[in-house]
Parts: C-alpha cells; sequence; structure tokens
C-alpha cells in the first residue's frame, strides 16, 4: 500500500472541485441483503504466541488445534458501506481503517496501535470507476465488473509482461501475482453455492460461488506446485457460511515458512438494513 502525504481535507477539496468541473455518471456499487458484521479467525496454534480458545478439529483426516488470532467488526453507513473495521489480534495489538466516499475516490486511512511501535496513522485512497468499484485491486491489479459487480477481466502488469486472468462466469480461475517470481494462482468453485457477501463492496462482489480449492504454481519450466489450500465450510439455517476453514500444505519453493496452516474464520451477519449502521458489537469485545 502506498501512503500519501496528502491531507484529507486537500484531497476531499480536489475531489468537489473536480466533481463540479466535470459531472460523473457514478452509479452506487450492489450492496448485499446481509452483512458481514464480525469474524473470528483462528489459526494453527503454535508456540510463538498466546494459545486461547482453543480447540482440536478435523481436516484432512487428520485432528488440528487451532486457536484464537484475531477478531474483526465492521460497520456500515445507511448506503450499507463500509465506513470503519477494527482489528484485534491475540497479543493485544489492534486497527482500526475508516473510510470515507466522495465522488470517484475512497479515502482510508489505518490507525495502527502497536504494543511495540506505537500508534502509526496511515492514509491511502482508492480510485473508483463509474461503477463505484475499485479501478484496480492488490498487485496493481487492472480490474472490470459486469453489472452486478462481479468480476469479468483482471489484468496485471508485472516485470515479465502482462498476464491477464481467466473470469468464468463471475469466478476467477486464473491470476497472475508476481513476488520472487512470476506464480500462477489456480482456483475451483463449488457452484451450486453462492459465494460469501463482501465486506467492501468497492472491490466488486468477489467470486459468484465458493471457493473450494487454491493452487500456486511457480512459472518455472516445469511449472511446480508450491502451495496447495482446500476449503470447507460450514452453513447456518439460511444457508449462509457460518464457519470456513482453510487447510493449506506447502508443497516446494515459496512461501519457505509455510509447511502445513489451517486458519478457521467465523461469521456473524445483520441482516436488517435498518441496523447496518447502528449495531454494536458486544461491550467487552469492543474493548480492545
Amino acid at each position: 500500500m502506498k501512503n500519501t502525504v496528502i491531507s484529507y481535507g486537500l484531497i476531499l477539496t480536489l475531489c468537489v472541485v473536480n466533481f463540479c468541473c466535470k459531472q460523473r455518471n457514478e452509479e452506487t456499487a450492489p450492496i448485499p441483503s446481509c452483512r458481514i458484521v464480525r469474524v473470528v479467525l483462528k489459526s494453527s496454534s503454535t508456540r510463538d504466541r498466546p494459545i486461547r480458545d482453543e480447540e482440536t478439529i478435523r481436516v484432512g483426516g487428520k485432528d488440528v488445534k487451532v486457536s484464537f488470532y484475531k477478531e474483526s467488526f465492521y460497520t456500515y453507513d445507511p448506503q450499507g458501506r463500509l465506513i470503519r473495521e477494527k482489528d484485534r489480534v491475540v497479543t493485544g495489538d489492534s486497527t482500526v481503517v475508516g473510510y470515507v466516499y466522495s465522488p470517484g475516490l475512497v479515502l482510508k486511512q489505518t490507525t495502527s496501535y502497536s504494543r511495540q511501535l506505537g500508534t502509526q496513522v496511515f492514509n491511502d485512497s482508492i480510485v473508483l470507476n463509474t461503477q463505484g468499484l475499485a479501478e484496480s485491486k492488490f498487485y496493481q491489479q487492472k480490474v472490470k465488473y459486469d453489472s452486478e459487480g462481479y468480476l469479468t477481466q483482471q489484468t496485471v502488469q508485472t516485470s515479465y509482461g502482462q498476464y491477464i486472468g481467466q473470469v468464468v462466469n463471475g469466478n476467477l480461475i486464473k491470476e497472475y501475482k508476481e513476488l520472487d517470481w512470476l506464480y500462477i494462482y489456480n482456483y475451483s468453485y463449488d457452484l451450486t453455492r453462492a459465494g460469501q457477501p463482501p465486506i467492501h463492496i468497492f472491490l466488486g462482489k468477489g467470486s459468484r460461488n465458493l471457493l473450494m480449492h487454491e493452487a500456486i504454481e511457480r512459472t518455472d519450466f516445469n511449472r511446480p506446485l508450491v502451495y496447495s489450500t482446500d476449503y470447507s465450510y460450514k452453513f447456518d439455517e439460511e444457508g449462509r457460511v457460518k464457519r470456513k476453514i482453510a487447510h493449506s500444505e506447502k508443497r516446494t519453493g515459496w512461501p519457505y515458512d509455510a509447511k502445513v496452516h489451517t486458519v478457521v474464520f467465523d461469521y456473524e451477519y445483520d441482516c436488517s438494513s435498518s441496523s447496518l449502521h447502528f449495531k454494536l458489537p458486544p461491550k467487552n469485545a469492543e474493548q480492545f
């Protein structure tokens, strides 16, 4: 993320001037009927962090111990747009991210609270297209969407050249990322299940269907498989995902610090449009 040194006031002033001089025919990004308001993340228990709320789950035919790592809360405005997210990790460090929306732009301010580094503030901005969706995503990926907000095209410029991802019916099947090398990410989905509602709606709707498998290949001569992840889900009575389990295994090469790793995501939803903005997390959970 490239930090900016331009103040929010100056950016907003420029946006207003630009909007007045050149009217934008901008739509509002599609809003899901139910929003994710809380996510609890557990990961494989390790000795290098405190063990809290540990449980044993069955993954890949083996028992795996996972414990609390991070808790996230999300607050939305009356239009259903994310305006605040707050994370707290098991060490006690926390991060608060605020979003301010204006025509063609999202202003993002990240405040990090760390016991070792103290308080740090970072400002950033996200350029939106006329649909109210981001023009680019992570790793400088240029993207396009359909009228529903699903991805239709993804292009990335790397030092190895330009690469175009493969998108089928709103599902990203293949993409390219340049890290220490150029890698190919391949995805497969459960076409009988709808994808999860997005939290950051300005990034589009995500996949149309539920992600089931991810495989990372290195673009060598023989394209070795370096990492793979399998996803499994549990659903509530309405068919929404209440738990997602991601189990990853290192095959060879990058990432060097990863061997076998399991991450669990537990989700809480709010489907009342009148309380998207006003519903607060439990008091004891908000005291970071």
